[in-house]
């Protein structure tokens, strides 16, 4: 049959308490391991570009590969028929690939792995997939490194749950700690977590080599940055002010945000290779739109999931989005009467304080009478 037919992903949850196994190893198999998965196409695209980044992912995953040794020749280590569960590296002895040879049509050898360092299964850390063969154990003989221990073939595995789970935690301390950094942005004070993701999303990634110049003191300003990698450096200096050393997560440039015109106060060095994040103000307006509309939308939408009204409802955030756009503005002059006290209301309506004052008064019930100002609702 078709292969590509069984290729599918089942929804992955990631667990927030999960620790990646550690396997204990020696420092030769600790490289031995490293060496076999910087050859792989999966793990070479799969982690960070970053290198310190990287080198921590790394660690993380060679600590979960574990030895499997496979005693006799002949033994069944993963079936076409069954979905996959492991990634393997071959160690020492032989693994035959088992199949249809589509040459003569008969089931035999369609491949081997033969040399320490030779890795299968890898699609199934990825999908939930069959294999494309049967491998099994073959005579160690075959291989160019016979097992010391006598068995068929000695090997390194990863269960795919593993992989997933170190690939999702890396993702999600990625998302948190960038996240972070915007928040931290002046400008973005207020913006609400929708509008913060949306511009993490959209940030583009740029590499700065040691002692680039990202940019110059009074160079005109168009773009706003986020230092990226763990062991990303920027020196900021000039504008009267003392050198000052940004790392990862710190936000630099943001001045372009609220003045799209103007012109660069600092200069800002890379002292170190660095990964950073960045955006331009045009692009940071087709994400989110008007900065002041996303602000103003960002508080109602706020203001609306904290009214009694909906506190307690199951509306998602985009239903709030919803409500949040119906709201109109209406400018009132002083001394204008919105409704009265046991009149018919004709439009009736929740009213949201944008600025300003507002008289509440209750002849009845006086008692209920107040002043109410910025945010409050009636």
């Amino acid at each position: 049959g078709n292969i590509m037919q069984n290729i599918h992903s089942s929804p992955f949850q990631p667990q927030t308490a999960f620790e990646a196994p550690v396997f204990p190893k020696s420092d030769e198999d600790v490289e031995f391991v490293s060496l076999a998965l910087q050859r792989n196409f999966v793990f070479a695209n799969a982690l960070s570009d970053e290198e310190t980044s990287r080198k921590r992912e790394m660690k993380s995953v060679v600590d979960a590969f574990e030895v499997h040794r496979v005693a006799s020749a002949g033994t069944k280590i993963s079936s076409r028929d069954l979905v996959g569960d492991y990634f393997y590296i071959l160690k020492s002895g032989c693994v035959d690939y088992m199949g249809v040879d589509p040459a003569t049509g008969s089931y035999g050898i369609v491949g081997r792995a033969r040399r320490p360092g030779q890795s299968f299964g890898e699609l199934c850390l990825l999908y939930d997939c069959f294999p494309p063969a049967d491998c099994v154990s073959g005579d160690p003989r075959d291989g160019k490194k016979v097992p010391a221990d006598g068995s068929s073939c000695v090997l390194w595995r990863m269960h795919k749950q593993t992989f997933r789970q170190i690939m999702a935690h890396r993702t999600m301390r990625r998302d948190v700690a960038l996240r972070n950094a915007l928040l931290r942005i002046r400008q973005f004070d207020g913006l609400d977590s929708e509008f913060i993701a949306r511009i993490a999303n959209a940030l583009d990634v740029r590499t700065v080599g040691e002692g680039d110049t990202i940019y110059r003191e009074g160079d005109p300003a168009s773009e706003f940055f986020v230092v990226g990698g763990d062991g990303s450096t920027v020196e900021l200096s000039g504008g009267g002010r003392p050198p000052a050393a940004l790392g990862h997560g710190d936000a630099f440039g943001s001045s372009v945000i609220s003045s799209p015109d103007g012109r660069r106060a600092e200069t800002a060095v890379a002292r170190t290779r660095s990964t950073l994040l960045v955006m331009d103000r045009e692009h940071l307006d087709r994400t989110i739109g008007s900065l002041a509309d996303a602000l103003t939308l960002s508080n109602d939408r706020r203001l609306l999931k904290s009214l009694p009204l909906f506190r307690d409802s199951d509306f998602e955030d985009y239903e709030y989005e919803l409500l949040a756009a119906l709201i109109d503005r209406k400018e009132l002059r002083g001394g204008t009467v919105v409704y009265e006290e046991q009149t018919m209301v004709e439009e009736p309506a929740l009213y949201i304080v944008r600025d300003g004052l507002i008289d509440l008064i209750c002849d009845e019930k006086p008692e209920r009478e107040k002043v109410l100002r910025e945010g409050d609702f009636f």
